[in-house]
């Protein structure tokens, strides 16, 4: 994103006639990389359609008027004269950046690297929407509740009070017998759990969180499949312990995500603030804040992390950042509750970008298709992923 601004900012000082030498090179230097590129150049610098756009985006009706701009696609060639427009951009400048970083956020997808691209879908009927609250609650292997039907409300018995209110299961007042409670993320759903010890939980597609209703003993001990945001309450004597698959994440009182689906290669931990220790077998990694710690074939590996894209879907959004195109669709069918197939060739993709949780998937799917690295099509309810240009 800081690559795209700037890129917005010195065409906006090109056309103020504001540029140095070296902001000129720059400018240059970006220009070629690409033929999108150049022709976004183009568009931005012609003075009609540049004063056009201004003023369709001053209408009162400035949503519809974004709408219309964003979907807009001129031509045109480039232009090398300073264009004289400093009476509009000192009331439009920051306009004018916005409008340019629209443009570049589409066409950046992917790296960059793909030719200009129109959002190529085939046979794009059914609008899905996106996922919800949605969750089944088990007790002891035996009785399930829907969550998603059942009223918002508190509801006693062994000795337990669980609160159902707005898409957030918690418990309290825990004082009979320990009984096994299974929290299960259906496809196209999450939810968020607050356990006894004040330990928040919030849970994504495809997942399910087993735990007790009391902590005894010496620790805190959960079971994830799927993945998973934890907000561990600080306890130094009994420590907080995740186990998934073969995996076990010890903490203290930290934040930290965990991604462990049975159809990806590997188990992502990503540790946001305080300390855990990664167990694998005879393996201990102790990590730091921002390290992600990634286990495969029986060892582990400790990187940087990119904490927005491990840990966007808590907030709303798909984060991308080189991300192979077969974990993008995963995410997106575990969210939309579709299936995916690939046409042959297509699974060396790469994406980067941002798509909001709250898109539909025919508008999920327009976005991925502006790399130009793939083409859509949906048929009944799977996707099927094609090569793009």
């Amino acid at each position: 994103m800081f690559q795209a601004f700037h890129a917005a900012h010195l065409i906006v000082k090109y056309i103020q006639g504001e540029l140095t030498d070296d902001e000129q090179q720059q400018l240059d230097g970006w220009i070629e990389q690409s033929e999108a590129n150049r022709n976004l150049f183009s568009e931005m610098t012609n003075p009609e359609k540049l004063n056009s756009a201004l003023n369709e985006f001053a209408r009162p009706d400035k949503a519809a008027a974004w709408e219309r701009l964003n979907q807009r696609i001129f031509v045109g060639e480039r232009k090398r004269k300073i264009i004289s427009l400093s009476f509009i951009l000192k009331i439009a400048a920051i306009t004018i950046i916005a409008l340019i970083l629209g443009w570049l956020a589409l066409r950046s997808i992917n790296g960059g690297t793909k030719k200009d691209a129109e959002p190529l879908m085939t046979n794009v009927s059914p609008n899905k929407q996106p996922g919800g609250k949605k969750a089944q609650l088990q007790i002891d292997g035996k009785t399930t509740i829907d969550l998603e039907s059942a009223s918002d409300a508190s509801f006693t018995g062994s000795g337990v009070r669980i609160n159902k209110d707005q898409g957030i299961l918690s418990y309290d007042d825990v004082t009979g017998n320990i009984s096994k409670h299974t929290i299960m993320i259906p496809r196209g759903g999450e939810y968020q759990l607050v356990l006894e010890d004040g330990t928040k939980v919030w849970i994504n597609a495809a997942s399910s969180l087993s735990f007790p209703t009391r902590f005894e003993g010496k620790d805190r001990r959960v079971e994830l499949t799927g993945e998973a945001f934890f907000e561990v309450a600080h306890n130094a004597q009994k420590p907080f312990i995740v186990q998934s698959n073969d995996l076990q994440i010890e903490a203290l009182g930290t934040s930290f995500n965990v991604y462990s689906y049975s159809d990806e290669p590997s188990t992502r931990t990503t540790l946001v603030e305080g300390k855990v220790r990664v167990h694998l077998g005879g393996q201990v990694h102790m990590l730091k804040p921002g390290k992600t710690a990634e286990s495969a074939n029986g060892k582990v590996s400790i990187r940087n992390a990119n904490i927005e894209q491990e840990t966007g879907w808590r907030s709303g959004v798909f984060s991308f950042n080189n991300t192979g195109i077969r974990e993008v669709m995963n995410q997106l069918g575990r969210w939309y509750d579709v299936d995916v197939k690939f046409e042959e060739g297509v699974l060396s993709n790469h994406i980067t970008g941002e798509i909001s949780r709250s898109d539909s998937l025919k508008t999920a799917l327009e976005k991925l298709a502006y790399t130009g690295g793939a083409k859509f099509a949906i048929e009944n309810n799977s996707v099927i992923v094609l090569k793009g240009n």
